[in-house]
């Protein structure tokens, strides 16, 4: 089961066990009503929020004083947690870990090689390109609207510019209903000289 453990202000620790089952949330912050409280000055009211989605545990900062880091970085919104995460909430310093399920854990007498749990690195690294991949999955409606819109701007500008070249008229004039000048010099009529007597 995933383990949270907080080294509290008297150099004590404290372990939380977290489900790994269900919607579970905590608020982590300094105030009573958290589900996490975490009795340090530089720690918010609502600090962060630790959210079991999609198989993992969450953290995302609810616009504290002084953010969360974890393994020394600050994270762009929402994080995933990792075993062996440092995760630092002001002067908090907690540790997210995980146990491996049984059926994973190899002995040394199957002969297979044994898991090593990936870097602190390389999960910042990972969760990068987590973010990468959100990021570009949320802006891809509005990036295929962008190159519609600029394929549609080149085949009006190639309309435009062949119309022009054949006929020397502007092709917008006449989708807006407006006469041409060339047209409408064409229908001037040279006005009329009066010869006879004054």
């Amino acid at each position: 089961m995933p383990r949270l453990s907080i080294q509290l202000p008297n150099g004590s620790e404290k372990t939380i066990v977290l489900p790994k089952n269900g919607e579970y949330f905590a608020r982590i912050g300094r105030d009573e009503h958290c589900e996490i409280v975490l009795p340090f000055q530089s720690v918010s009211g609502e600090h962060a929020l630790l959210q079991f989605k999609e198989g993992g545990y969450v953290l995302e900062d609810l616009g504290s004083t002084n953010g969360i880091k974890i393994n020394g970085l600050t994270p762009m919104g929402a994080a995933s947690l990792y075993d062996g995460d440092e995760i630092a909430l002001g002067d908090a310093r907690l540790r997210f870990t995980e146990e491996p399920s049984p059926g994973l854990a190899s002995g040394p007498d199957t002969g297979e090689e044994e898991t090593v749990a990936p870097s602190p690195a390389m999960r910042n690294l990972q969760h990068l390109a987590d973010q990468a991949t959100r990021t570009a999955r949320k802006n891809y409606m509005w990036m295929a609207l962008y190159a519609v819109l600029v394929f549609f701007l080149a085949v009006f500008t190639g309309l435009t510019y062949r119309h022009y070249k054949v006929t020397g008229e502007l092709l917008p004039l006449q989708w807006l209903g407006i006469e041409s000048p060339k047209a409408a010099l064409k229908s001037m009529t040279p006005p009329q000289t009066d010869d006879g007597p004054h």
